[in-house]
């Protein structure tokens, strides 16, 4: 039925389909209508009261041109080329409603089936119910926030929690175990707080025999109470706990210790490895390796493996462990020191661990090295040496002296410092950098682990499509620690990954393990950290607060600054000691960093009296090194400017954020000014602009003239950029009212600039002519080569726009060589590409080869992301011209990957245009579908096409629908219109 009619779905998403097609890029209030109209079913809906419903701030006139306009976008989807207009959305001018029998929503299936449920039984009844909760795909209109949205959503939720339970139900009473146990966990999913569906899975899982999961269910249970609402369970459910632990009593249980369990000769002392851990060792193949070439292969002879808390310390050393015990001939002895917190217990401890006895008169750690040096090969593994290291590092001297055989691997949080130790700095594991497909993602060591851990509470865990990009999300956001991977898989069963992200906001409430057989160290991510801190000075715990202010990293210099202590040096030194500071080099300068589970840590301990100023502090360092980097950013130190900001940018970002809070618009637009260059050329446009318009919100009143102007100019600038016509030409104006051309003609100048390009764009060229050649007069008077290059450019755009193709070529050869004067690569590429697509249109092909491997080869220096792309995108329409479709279509690939990657969409537009293009004669199917697909994107950006490719486009699609007959390319044109990005790009991708 819903092939051949629309299908709306709200639940879970929004998303409208028709057999093949499927459409979801709506705008935000296009969707909402759609939704409203088709979960409000009736005749008709008066126009006036949708309007006021959707636009109640605007007045009559402009909320029902709004409505006009969203109507039009619906009906582009709706009613598409060759499907009568109104025959699926009707609009008059008094009412609008969709056609009756020419759609139906996934409510409207969930309502059905839920019905059919409540009227039918058996075998007929499971399915209905099954039917119903399959409709049921998520929340109602995740997102939307309108009111009749919030009220319809809780009205559903339940019922389906309902529905839920009479399946769970149903299927317990058909003996369906492996189904209802997918059914509980779902229900406890939708509400961790009912007990029946909790008490239900431990059922289901004690009629398995997996009573040890049925436990774990029960504390997960108890756990969610106390989190929620601080209450045990009922007794009858603490009653069926008690039976199920007595039940476990009752049966016998394996010795689970690593090695043979036969009692050893009394004369050798007892044997003795790193407690069993029951779990699948994950991600530290290359450091086990490492290992293994030091102290089995190589000539190392004292190992610490150095890290934080829950870094998996521990873990490793466990590993290396088992595997050197396979090693023919070597002895392991073990020695774990959590809870010896006085040094002077250390040699009894090891003596205890190797089974010597104390003799009267006779040094311990004599003996204990008699005792070592009796074995071939022995290995001693210290686990958690932080608290008494001085002892460790004295006796693992002594020791190492007077046994050449041995062998010693320390773990603690700060290495020993003593002479001949090698030291292993034990870091993050490394974390996905996409969110690719289940299988892919199963080779990241950090969903690895996560799903395995998962797997030892829950079983039946799987990683899918519809989890997999949450998993891997929670993973980015735990950044790769071990421990918090471990306490994240602890709570799985109640609070999956979708959930817990909104939660890392308090991750050291959140995280909190619930097993018993871990150290108490190992519990919580707050106590991971927590012995660090307490081995801090006073004074060192306060530099560690003030430093949690930075963002993404610091230099020394900086450090110096937020901390005001001539210690500085000394305390950096000591917190990266004892694991919470990280020592890295980027961009050849040293930086320092913390991971952001020990920043939260850190940051909780500010002093509340003093965060404001800490913060302003912050602001003022990074608005310093702005300006400062304002000098730079032109000049033959562009780029090492480029990559010093990059490697601040965190710190930049949070410095504006907390000056827009802060109401410090100055600081704002300060360092928004001083950046202006860095911004296109990093592809950050769209965030500084969000910036600009925040400052200018909270009090442009406060700005000084001449700054306020500057801003205006460049948000401006970024605006045009981004084909925002409207907002930079309302900019331009503003600014242009505040500039007094005799006292900042160069501001002036720019204005010009700026309003001649826009003039230009609307096709208004004698107005364009005339105000960029206003400009030049003011740039020829004040002899700025920045000034001058920028006009030159806007005319010769003027000039190409006109097809004055040899004056434009003229106009940008004079830009460019201003701005090699001025030595601005980054506008040097944007004139070399520009030269290179106008000397492609006058058929110069050497010549436009050259400019564009120049811009690629100086892009690619740069790290200008929208440079490479842009050039990759000329080549390839270069290649295009010479007759060359297999490079154009590579060059073309090319340039779509690093538009995604740096976020440029419309460039991207025109990528696609050509590998459309590039693609008629190996997959006309293809490049139909993608041409069709490129022209939907430039309609909803609102962009022109480039010079004269829009009549090659056009000429293209009239040949590929010849070629492929009529009915044919509809059908691909439609298809490809109808597609996501993702889709269009799966097919040549694959």
């Amino acid at each position: 039925m819903t092939g051949d009619i629309w299908l709306i779905e709200t639940l879970g998403w929004l998303r409208a389909s028709r057999g093949a097609i499927e459409h979801r890029s709506f705008s935000q209030k296009a969707a909402s209508l759609l939704a409203y109209l088709a979960l409000h079913d009736q005749p008709s809906h008066p126009r006036e009261e949708v309007a006021a419903m959707f636009w109640p701030e605007a007045t009559g006139a402009a909320g029902r041109h709004s409505l006009r306009t969203r109507l039009y976008e619906l009906r582009r989807v709706l009613e598409p080329k060759g499907v009568e207009p109104g025959s699926v959305l009707h609009a008059d001018r008094d009412s609008v409603s969709l056609v009756p029998g020419t759609w139906t929503t996934d409510v409207a299936q969930f309502v059905a089936a839920a019905a059919e449920a409540e009227g039918a039984s058996g075998a007929r009844r499971v399915d209905a119910l099954r039917a119903a909760v399959g409709w049921y795909r998520g929340e109602l209109l995740p997102g939307f926030f309108n009111a009749w949205v919030l009220s319809e959503r809780r009205r559903l939720a339940a019922q389906h929690a309902d529905l839920l339970e009479r399946l769970l139900e149903a299927l317990c009473r058909d003996g369906a175990t492996t189904e209802a146990l997918a059914v509980a966990h779902r229900l406890i999913a939708t509400d961790p707080l009912n007990e029946e569906a909790h008490v239900s899975l431990m059922r289901l899982y004690a009629a398995e025999g997996r009573t040890s999961a049925a436990l774990d269910q029960y504390r997960a249970y108890c756990a969610v109470l106390q989190d929620e609402l601080g209450v045990e369970p009922s007794q009858a459910a603490a009653a069926f706990a008690e039976g199920l632990r007595r039940q476990t009593l009752s049966a016998s249980i394996p010795d689970l210790r690593v090695g043979e369990s036969r009692a050893e000769p009394a004369a050798r002392p007892p044997k003795t490895a790193l407690p069993t851990v029951l779990t699948k060792f994950v991600g530290r193949e290359d450091e086990l390796a490492r290992l293994g070439a030091l102290l089995i292969d190589g000539d190392a002879r004292l190992v610490t493996i150095a890290g934080p808390g829950g870094i998996g310390k521990t873990r490793l050393a466990t590993a290396f462990a088992g595997l050197a015990e396979r090693d023919a001939g070597t002895t392991i002895r073990s020695l774990e020191l959590t809870d010896v917190i006085d040094e002077r217990f250390v040699a009894d401890a090891l003596a205890a661990a190797t089974g010597v006895a104390h003799v009267s008169g006779r040094d311990l750690v004599d003996a204990v090295a008699e005792a070592l040096a009796a074995e071939a090969r022995p290995l001693i593994v210290i686990d958690n040496a932080e608290r008494v290291a001085g002892a460790v590092a004295e006796l693992a001297r002594r020791l190492i002296d007077a046994v050449p055989a041995l062998r010693v691997l320390v773990t603690s949080r700060q290495a020993l410092g003593i002479r001949g130790e090698v030291e292993l700095r034990l870091g993050p594991l490394p974390v996905p950098e996409s969110w690719e497909r289940p299988a892919d993602l199963l080779r990241n060591p950090c969903v690895a682990m996560y799903v395995d851990r998962v797997r030892a509470k829950r079983a039946d865990f799987e990683l899918t499509t519809s989890n997999a990009a949450a998993v891997a999300r929670l993973c980015s956001r735990l950044e790769g620690i071990p421990l918090a991977l471990e306490l994240a898989a602890v709570r799985e069963r109640v609070l999956p990954a979708a959930q817990l992200i909104p939660r890392l906001d308090k991750r050291f409430e959140v995280l909190v393990g619930a097993q018993r057989d871990v150290p108490e160290r190992h519990r919580t991510l707050s106590a991971a950290i927590d012995w660090s801190y307490e081995a801090l000075r006073p004074e060192e715990r306060r530099a560690f607060a003030r430093l949690s202010v930075f963002r993404g990293g610091w230099s020394l210099e900086e450090a110096e600054a937020i901390c005001a202590s001539p210690e500085t040096a000394d305390m950096l030194e000591r917190l990266c000691e004892v694991s919470l500071v990280d020592v890295h080099d980027r961009a050849e300068m040293r930086r320092f960093r913390m991971l952001e589970t020990i920043r939260e840590f850190a940051l909780e301990r500010v002093d509340p009296r003093e965060r404001d100023e800490l913060h302003r502090h912050h602001a003022r360092i990074f608005l310093k090194l702005a300006e400062l980097a304002h000098v730079y950013l032109i000049g033959p130190e562009q780029a090492t400017w480029y990559d010093r900001i990059d490697a601040e940018y965190d710190n930049v970002r949070a410095a504006l954020d907390w000056s827009i809070r802060d109401g410090d618009v100055v600081t704002v637009v300060r360092i928004f000014v001083a950046l202006y260059r860095y911004w296109p050329a990093r592809s950050r446009r769209r965030e500084a602009r969000r910036w600009m318009r925040e400052a200018l919100e909270r009090g442009s009143e406060r700005l000084p003239r001449r700054l306020f102007a500057r801003g205006l100019r460049y948000a401006a600038e970024l605006g045009l950029a981004e084909g925002d016509l409207a907002e930079a030409a309302s900019y331009l104006e503003h600014a242009r009212s505040l500039v007094d051309p005799n006292s900042d003609p160069l501001t002036a100048g720019f204005i010009f600039s700026g309003l001649g390009h826009i003039a230009a764009r609307h096709d208004e060229f004698d107005e364009a002519r005339e105000l960029l050649l206003r400009g030049l007069t003011v740039a020829s008077g004040v002899g700025n080569p920045d000034l001058l290059a920028c006009l030159e450019n806007d005319l010769g755009v003027l000039e190409a726009r006109q097809r004055n193709y040899e004056a434009a070529l003229e106009r940008f050869s004079a830009s460019l060589a201003n701005y090699r004067t001025i030595g601005d690569e980054t506008s040097v590429v944007t004139l070399l590409y520009n030269l290179g697509y106008l000397a492609t249109i006058l058929r110069q092909y050497e010549r436009a080869e050259a400019y564009l491997t120049e811009a690629i080869a100086t892009s690619r220096r740069l790290g200008h992301a929208l440079g490479l792309a842009s050039s990759a995108t000329f080549l390839g329409l270069l290649e295009l011209r010479r007759g060359r479709a297999d490079d154009a279509a590579a060059r073309c690939r090319e340039a779509v990957d690093l538009c995604l990657e740096a976020g440029e969409s419309h460039r991207m537009i025109l990528a696609l245009e050509g590998l459309g293009l590039a693609l008629v004669d190996t997959s006309p199917v293809d490049a139909l579908m993608t041409l069709a697909h490129s022209s939907v994107l430039r309609e909803k950006a609102d962009l022109e096409p480039v010079f004269e490719d829009e009549e090659l486009t056009a000429r293209t699609v009239a040949s590929l629908t010849t070629s492929l007959g009529k009915s044919e390319s509809l059908r691909l044109i439609a298809a490809g219109r109808a597609a996501s990005t993702e889709q269009v790009l799966s097919r040549w991708k694959s």
